[in-house]
Order: structure tokens, then C-alpha cells, then sequence
């Protein structure tokens, strides 16, 4: 039944994915709630990007007709998106082609620009090299740096004044993209990054607040508990811990531990009780903080609620990190989440009208748009429901890359 539903959620995800290619457009749009692209955002570079990303994972399950899709992607990265003026990516462009006129060179965007690239050499598209290339040379120039062991926060679009903040999601992605990056080249330098950022982000940071994630922090790396404090609703950047992040990180430090002791290099002596670490506080901030099935969208560092909405990217991260974590630990309570998780998704995300899984519920699990007032993409319950088919390695790309079953 389990496996059943997975394969239903499979297709239900990308058939309702596949709605987003506007030929008017040139890409993937950012879908509404009726599964309709909102053609006045344009194009928007991180929803390309995670498209390119989930019809690829789709290609290495073993479902051909989803390659079609992914070159649709990589082309709109490789033309539209890019900056060919000035180097890297823009934030999006109009419905008519001009670059977003307020927006800057984010390492978030770019992160995922690296997690398409990995995707194309993964399902060996003609244009993955081209990609990769480019984002490696944009990351390496602009990005990384090797004295914090962590990226920069965003520049202006002629790379000239980089943002004075850090952020730990844009590091989280990045974190994620490596490990996809290492998957499909095996170049060290990407598994490297990986485990600079998280020994920052984890190993200093979220074991010092008691596992809970500091989101934002200042160019010194001095966490910054107040900041954006008027803007608690802030989809990318809220006031407060998430919740959600601490199952996202959890997930990533057993894929990075792995990947370290897949080149006999032995994970650091924190990574697996830290996952464990992360996950139980996640649960234990987030679930059921009103009384009905559901995580909260951020907490105080006081672990007071700060946002109640139940928003469904982070009952996947929960349900992936459950996933993973139930792999490496088997016979313990993961196993018991999993099957909560799926129960909750198939209740209460799972959208029976239009399509997909609804992104935004209230705190008794009625479709809301406080913060998301659509569904701009379906990236976190794809991986959800294709991490049950493998042992998942350093990516999901690789584990299904390197795996015979198909869906």
C-alpha cells in the first residue's frame, strides 16, 4: 500500500509539474493553486531550476517520456535566465524577457542552478556540460569562500557590492547541491564544501542554540536573533527558527556522513547523533503545537510558536528526513514517523481537486495563503516520495542513478 501510494503521488506530482511549461514563456512559470501559471511573475530562475531537478529524478526512475521536460529546462537556464552580459544568473525575467528589475545575484538561486547542472550530467543531457561549467566558475569567482568555508548572501547584478548578511538556507542548498554535484563527478572539492558549510552551520551554530537552526546572521557571522522581525511571514527569510530546516539539515549531515565514509575519509564524531539531535527538536518544536496533525512554520528561540501555519514543505522534510534517518537507524522510531507522515500527507496535502499538494494550510489543516498564496513548484514531495525506492547516498540523483529498479 505504501509503495502504492508513492507511485499514485509519483505521477499526481509529475503530471501536475508538467503544467507549468508555458511555450509563451520559454520555461517552467510558477504555478497558482489551480495548477494555472501565473504568466505575470514571467520566469523565475529557482523554479526552473527544481523543475529541471525533479524531471530529471523522474528520467532515473526510469520514465523516459520526463527527459523532454528537463531539456525544456536546460535550455531556458542555459538562454533566458542567464546573464550573458555580466556572468551568473538572474533572479527570473518578465513575461516579455527583461531581467527582474529589483533583483540581485543570489547564492540561493545559484545554488539550485548547480543542483540543475548535477541533474543534466546525471541523466546525460547535451547541455549539462555547458551548465556546469558555467555555474562552477560563477560559484568558485563570486560565491564560495574558502575563509568562512560557507557562500556569500547575494550581489548586485554587476558583482559589485555583495549583500552584508549571511544565511543559513541559501547554505543549505548549497550544502545539498554539492552533495549532488560530488555524486555525479566524484570531484571532492564539491563533497569539501559540503562538510565546511555544515560543520559551521550544525556543528557550531545549531548545537549551541540547542539544535534549533539560526537562520540569519551578520557578515561577521554573529547570529542575528532579531532580524526580520516585521516580517514574520516571510516565505525565504522569517523571523525565528524553522522548524523545517532542522529536518532538512538532518536528512543532509546522514547523506554528508555517508558520503565521507564512501571515500574512507570516517564522518565527524557529532554527525549522527546530531541528525538525531535535529530531528527530535524539529519534532518536538513543530508537531502538533495547536493540537491538530502538522508542524509549525517557525518558533522563538525560546521555543515559543512564532508562525502556526502548517506550510507542506515541511511535513516533506520531516517525511525525508524520517526516511533516511529510519535507513540508518533502522528498528528505531523513524519508521513510525514515515508511516505518520505519509498518512498526514495523503490526508491533508494531497490536493483532489487541481492537482499536486497544496503548500499552505492554517493550523487546523485548511488550505491557507498566509505566506504562499500558490504552488510554485512541487520539488520537496517529489524527493519525498521517490526516497522510499533507495538507499539514498550522497543525492537522491546518484542513489537513483546508480539503482536498477523502476517505479
Amino acid at each position: 500500500m505504501k509503495d502504492r501510494w508513492c507511485e499514485d503521488q509519483r505521477k499526481n506530482l509529475i503530471e501536475f509539474g508538467q503544467r507549468g511549461y508555458d511555450s509563451t514563456l520559454g520555461g517552467f512559470g510558477r504555478l497558482q493553486s489551480d495548477g494555472k501559471v501565473d504568466r505575470e511573475r514571467g520566469l523565475e530562475t529557482w523554479v526552473n531550476c527544481r523543475a529541471v531537478y525533479c524531471f530529471a529524478l523522474d528520467v532515473l526512475a526510469g520514465n523516459d517520456d520526463s527527459m523532454e521536460f528537463v531539456e525544456i529546462g536546460a535550455e531556458c537556464l542555459i538562454g533566458l535566465l542567464r546573464d550573458v552580459e555580466n556572468g551568473g544568473w538572474f533572479t527570473g525575467v518578465s513575461a516579455s524577457g527583461e531581467p527582474h528589475t529589483q533583483g540581485r545575484k543570489e547564492a540561493y538561486t545559484h545554488a539550485f542552478v548547480l543542483l540543475a547542472a548535477s541533474s543534466l550530467l546525471a541523466v546525460g543531457s547535451s547541455r549539462a556540460q555547458d551548465l556546469f561549467d558555467s555555474i562552477n566558475d560563477v560559484l568558485s569567482r563570486h560565491f564560495w569562500q574558502d575563509q568562512e568555508q560557507a557562500t556569500l548572501e547575494s550581489w548586485d547584478r554587476t558583482w559589485t557590492t555583495p549583500e552584508n548578511y549571511r544565511g543559513a538556507n541559501s547554505n543549505m542548498h548549497l550544502t545539498e547541491a554539492c552533495l549532488a554535484a560530488f555524486d555525479v563527478t566524484r570531484d571532492m572539492i564539491w563533497l569539501h564544501r559540503a562538510d565546511g558549510i555544515t560543520s559551521r552551520i550544525v556543528g557550531t551554530y545549531a548545537q549551541s542554540t540547542g539544535w534549533r537552526i539560526p537562520e540569519h546572521f551578520k557578515e561577521t557571522w554573529e547570529v542575528d536573533f532579531e532580524y526580520n522581525a516585521d516580517f514574520p511571514n516571510h516565505p525565504f527569510r522569517p523571523y525565528g527558527s524553522t522548524p523545517g530546516h532542522g529536518f532538512e539539515w538532518a536528512r543532509l549531515v546522514i547523506q554528508l556522513s555517508r558520503s565521507l565514509r564512501s571515500q574512507g575519509i570516517g564522518h565527524r564524531e557529532w554527525h549522527l547523533s546530531a541528525a538525531e539531535d535535529l530531528f527530535r527538536k524539529a519534532v518536538s518544536d513543530g508537531w502538533m503545537r495547536d493540537g491538530a496533525p502538522g508542524f509549525a512554520y517557525t518558533v522563538g528561540f525560546d521555543g515559543k510558536v512564532l508562525n502556526s501555519s502548517h506550510l507542506s514543505w515541511v511535513a516533506c522534510e520531516a517525511l525525508s528526513a524520517a526516511i533516511v534517518l529510519d535507513q540508518e537507524f533502522p528498528g528505531s522510531c523513524y519508521a513510525e514517523w514515515v508511516v505518520r507522515l505519509q498518512k498526514y500527507a495523503a490526508s491533508y496535502l494531497v490536493d483532489p481537486r487541481f492537482g499536486g499538494w497544496y503548500t499552505e494550510l492554517d493550523s487546523l489543516n485548511n488550505p491557507s495563503s498566509l505566506i504562499w498564496g500558490d504552488k510554485p513548484d512541487f520539488y520537496h514531495p517529489f524527493q519525498a516520495v521517490l526516497l522510499p525506492r533507495v538507499v539514498v547516498g550522497p543525492s537522491l540523483l546518484g542513489s537513483l542513478l546508480n539503482t536498477e529498479d523502476e517505479l
